[in-house]
């Protein structure tokens, strides 16, 4: 890391971790909060569930750009405070109606489009062969907010919970406490921004701001980069898509197939947590012994054996098989994503809108975890005993779940067709040069004077 940004990296964490915790944190509290707290349509639940990232997909790029013409810290202040907002909109739902809580997670969500502005600081500054360290402390720092985040709304669910009212007006009940919490350590971190994070200088942004807001799109070199890295981002697209498909379906799967009761639901992430932590461990090494692609496309087919897994065998209603297929999918949907990012920036970076390309990074995630869980939904349908089981108020005690098949078969295609698209593009037709250089890479790459394609032109 470059001297004198330590305090700064720090702040980036703190900010990285909020926004995750505060994505997860509801993973859980949602459904029952939408169902039962608000009386709301379940039809609607898979929206109420990815609007925040549908917003996230909007704000990221002119996030990006706005941080690129003007000023990083100016992004992440306005952000936090954004997200602030939007947290507590969603909490003052139970007075006003669904829709406020639409509005509250759209505009946590906006405001949660920050995190490609972390990474991008993080790109900034740190020096080209610590990347994938420092790639790597943010991906285990968002892998603690998004673990631990469900875990936080878990207890807020128990049944000793306690739930009263400020003033008559904020409720605070299992529903709503989350929001409550997140909105605390959202506002936490925009004093740390603001007294503890320092913009990075003019030679390391490495920005030109000449010719307007949308100037780079009058430049044909950026205009090529910007089309070879949305293929690029359009294959992880699919990779995306394909593991929230299921992903998203694991709360239900695990309530009504594995029969997890409410207090014990919890448990779903035994699993999910073991997979991500151990990506965040082994990712460095395996990417020295097999190399960018390979390991990228372990990571893909990891996915897919993973759901693939799970649909086989989620007939017995055996806890290890949910464990091992979370596991398998989870780490290696990391491997994959962890690769991906870390090349992508060192591919961007010369860039002198480099902020903007990981604009397109965040949104492309972005969109996919909108359109998994939306689409994840449509084949699903649950029966049960008519008297605790209503459709538009759903019970996951005495329901059961059919039409998985169909959802776990789409989210196996589009991983593979993901997988398929960018290892064609990188490898077969040689369009970009795309793999993670590690320091002795980046001194011999220095030496022979050759860079990737796209980079080069900058």
């Amino acid at each position: 890391m470059i001297p004198g940004y330590e305090a700064s990296f720090v702040a980036i964490l703190l900010t990285t971790f909020a926004m995750t915790f505060d994505f997860m944190a509801v993973f859980i509290t949602i459904y029952y909060y939408w169902t039962l707290g608000l009386n709301a349509d379940y039809r609607w639940y898979g929206f109420a569930f990815s609007c925040y990232d549908l917003a996230q997909f909007i704000a990221s790029p002119i996030l990006a750009v706005w941080a690129d013409m003007r000023s990083m810290k100016e992004v992440l202040l306005v952000t936090t405070v954004l997200n602030v907002i939007g947290n507590i909109l969603y909490s003052m739902a139970y007075k006003t109606g669904p829709w406020m809580l639409l509005l509250g997670r759209m505009i946590a969500g906006a405001g949660a489009g920050n995190i490609a502005i972390t990474l991008a600081f993080a790109t900034k500054i740190s020096q080209n062969s610590q990347r994938i360290k420092i790639i790597n402390w943010l991906r285990l720092t968002a892998t603690i907010g998004r673990f631990s985040g469900p875990l936080v709304g878990i207890l807020f669910l128990q049944s000793w919970f306690p739930e009263f009212s400020v003033f008559g007006e904020f409720e605070f009940n299992p529903y709503t406490s989350p929001a409550w919490f997140t909105s605390v350590l959202s506002l936490l971190c925009f004093f740390v921004v603001l007294f503890f994070l320092k913009e990075p200088t003019e030679e390391l942004k490495n920005v030109q701001r000449e010719g307007g807001f949308f100037s780079f799109l009058r430049d044909v070199d950026v205009r090529q980069l910007l089309k070879q890295v949305l293929i690029l981002n359009g294959s992880r697209l699919f990779v995306i898509v394909g593991f929230w498909v299921w992903y998203a379906q694991i709360v239900p799967i695990a309530a009504t197939i594995f029969q997890f009761s409410r207090d014990k639901i919890g448990n779903v992430y035994i699993g999910v947590g073991i997979g991500f932590g151990a990506s965040s461990f082994l990712i460095t090494r395996f990417l020295k012994i097999f190399g960018t692609q390979i390991t990228m496309l372990l990571g893909g087919i990891g996915v897919t054996a993973g759901v693939i897994f799970f649909f086989q065998w989620h007939q017995h209603e055996e806890h290890w098989i949910l464990y091992t297929a979370s596991a398998i999918a989870c780490g290696s949907f990391a491997f994959f994503n962890t690769t991906f990012t870390t090349a992508y920036t060192q591919l961007t970076q010369k860039s002198p809108y480099s902020i903007s390309m990981l604009g397109v990074l965040s949104m492309t995630g972005s969109l996919g975890r909108f359109l998994g869980p939306f689409v994840s939904s449509f084949p699903i349908e649950f029966s049960g005993d008519e008297t605790c089981c209503d459709k538009q108020k759903l019970l996951f005690d005495c329901c059961r779940l059919h039409g998985l098949d169909i959802t776990i078969a789409t989210a196996a295609t589009l991983s593979v067709i993901g997988l398929s698209v960018f290892f064609c593009y990188t490898t077969v037709l040689r369009k970009v040069r795309f793999e993670v250089l590690f320091e002795d890479e980046e001194e011999e790459q220095g030496e022979s004077g050759t860079r990737s394609p796209l980079i080069q032109r900058f």
